[in-house]
């Protein structure tokens, strides 16, 4: 889309369309493969995050994704110890 006149929610409501549409077309395109991955994570398998991954991806591309200034999110990560 035509960005140049932009401004920041605009910037970030255009990469949530685009994260969202992403994982969407990945979980309709190529269910295999992102089976596979998920099994992988459930098992907890070394170099794969525990837990169920296709779960996570489908939830993210529902979800509405919080939005927070910059010094929030920095004391969010200083609280919990990043």
């Amino acid at each position: 889309p035509e960005m140049a006149f932009a401004d920041l929610t605009d910037d970030m409501d255009c990469a949530e369309a685009m994260l969202k549409h992403v994982l969407s077309d990945l979980i309709e395109t190529l269910p295999a493969d992102l089976a596979f991955l998920d099994s992988a994570c459930i098992k907890g398998l070394a170099g794969f995050s525990k837990g169920p991954l296709l779960q996570r991806l489908q939830d993210i591309a529902a979800s509405n994704f919080t939005r927070v200034s910059y010094t929030e999110a920095v004391e969010a990560l200083q609280e919990a110890g990043a």
